[in-house]
């Protein structure tokens, strides 16, 4: 009796270099979105830090009505701030 010959897969091992090039290119990416994620934290901190140099500034000594509104604007802003995005000072 003849043996009928089947074509089964044949496992290999894995490859070393497409493992490496892979995590490399994994990491790669998941660095570059963790960079972009501290970068936008650093703008909103920094634009954050603006704003409330800004409003000392103001409040430090309203002249007349307009500086006065002005001032109490921008710490409502600050506030506005601190209430939606969650940050402390």
């Amino acid at each position: 009796m003849a043996a009928h010959k089947v074509a089964h897969a044949t496992l290999t091992g894995p490859s070393v270099v497409k493992e490496i090039l892979i995590g490399i290119s994994l990491g790669l990416v998941a660095g570059g979105l963790w960079k972009m994620h501290h970068w936008n934290e650093q703008r909103k901190t920094r634009a954050f830090y603006d704003l409330l140099e800004k409003v000392q500034f103001i409040a430090s000594g309203p002249e007349n009505f307009v500086d006065a509104w002005i001032a109490v604007s921008c710490v409502s802003m600050v506030h506005y701030y601190l209430l939606f995005e969650g940050k402390q000072l």
